[in-house]
């Protein structure tokens, strides 16, 4: 489900209006699939809450990781325009300097 998820979804981008219509569609059609609710769809918070927990933060965080630790290379599942945005972002200093203060609270 995690590479599905960074599949679809352009993990670079976090609020939920900055990702398309088209793409959160055809996700929360496979979600649905993947659940075994019967005769019942996934609710509306519980799509957010696991594709929230799946890919947008602990997959994110992982990523994170491993680029602060040296691994530049796109990984497999990833998308390579996303993976590029990512690093661009954790490069800058004020993204470094907003690390630094959550570390060290």
């Amino acid at each position: 489900m995690k590479t599905l998820i960074s599949w679809i979804l352009n993990i670079n981008v976090l609020p939920w209006e900055g990702h398309s219509p088209e793409s959160l569609k055809k996700l929360r059609a496979i979600l649905d699939k993947e659940f075994e609710y019967v005769d019942n769809e996934l609710s509306t918070m519980g799509f957010k809450n696991v594709v929230k927990r799946s890919q947008l933060k602990i997959g994110r965080s992982k990523l994170k990781s491993r680029f602060l630790v040296g691994r530049t290379k796109c990984p497999i599942n990833i998308e390579p325009t996303h993976w590029e945005k990512l690093k661009v972002y954790w490069s800058k200093p004020e993204t470094k300097k907003k690390v630094n203060q959550m570390t060290n609270v």
